[in-house]
């Protein structure tokens, strides 16, 4: 039986949520919260520097957002996903570039 609140509407935990949200697609999900992880290391490092600009021509908020908007667009991607109707090879070729493309801009 599941719990409910007051209004009757029912209460599951965060996690159950979450593995509910992106249970089919744990590898987008794994890369969207990267790209979000990359975000904050830039703004601690913005933060522990007291400026975000890196000598030469370095300028953290750049990454930051960058990385911060890729983590949410996979993550995005990684909940819309299953409810698209399609064969899983056309899931494969839509899951490669969104993977690919944060993992890029962590090595750079």
């Amino acid at each position: 039986m599941h719990k409910s609140d007051e209004r009757g509407a029912a209460v599951t935990s965060p996690p159950s949520v979450l593995r509910a949200l992106f249970g089919e697609e744990r590898l987008l999900a794994g890369v969207g919260l990267l790209g979000l992880a990359l975000a904050a290391a830039c703004a601690a490092g913005a933060l522990l520097r007291g400026t975000a600009i890196v000598p030469p021509d370095g300028d953290l908020t750049k990454p930051m957002s960058f990385d911060g908007a890729i983590g949410i667009w996979v993550l995005t991607i990684a909940a819309l996903l299953p409810y698209a109707d399609s064969r899983p090879r056309e899931r494969r070729a839509r899951v490669g570039p969104p993977t690919v493309t944060p993992v890029g801009a962590g090595l750079e």
